[in-house]
């Protein structure tokens, strides 16, 4: 080999000079760097794993709040339409209350026309009594016979 001009113990030196070299590279750099590496790798993942979650978490909680905003307003509607049939059944209530105030004064005001007209008649018939009276006396006054008085009376009875 020398014949080459290759020399054996100098192929040897190097072969132990890159031998170490290669131990070296890998106590101090390569391991160091990979443990680095991994570190970073593994980072990365929990991080994307994280990630993921919150993003799940976050449909979830959207999902959450559209169904309890439809329960709110489900709610919100049925309490519209409670209040809404309240109301009308109040609005009826007060026209029933209404009428039968109406029906009874209308009953009451009835009542003291027809009473009016009772004292009213009462009045006219007292009169007709008075005038019938004083026709009678008045008659009586002119001699009247009496045939003619029985007549007048029976005409007067007859009439009331």
């Amino acid at each position: 080999m020398e014949s080459l001009g290759i020399d054996p113990k100098l192929i040897f030196a190097q072969i132990v000079n890159f031998a170490i070299l290669l131990w070296l590279l890998n106590k101090f750099l390569y391991k160091p760097l990979i443990k680095v590496l991994d570190e970073r790798k593994q980072k990365q993942e929990e991080a994307l794993r994280k990630f993921e979650e919150a993003q799940k978490k976050g449909e979830e909680l959207a999902l959450e709040k559209e169904k309890t905003l439809r329960e709110i307003k489900e709610t919100g509607e049925r309490m519209i339409v409670e209040a809404k049939r309240e109301a009308q059944k109040h609005a009826e209530e007060i026209i029933i209350h209404g009428k039968e105030a109406a029906k009874k004064e209308a009953e009451k005001g009835t009542e003291v026309v027809q009473e009016e007209l009772r004292k009213a008649l009462k009045k006219v018939e007292e009169k007709s009594v008075d005038i019938g009276v004083t026709i009678a006396e008045k008659l009586m006054r002119e001699k009247i016979t009496p045939d003619e008085k029985r007549k007048l009376l029976r005409k007067i009875i007859i009439r009331h």
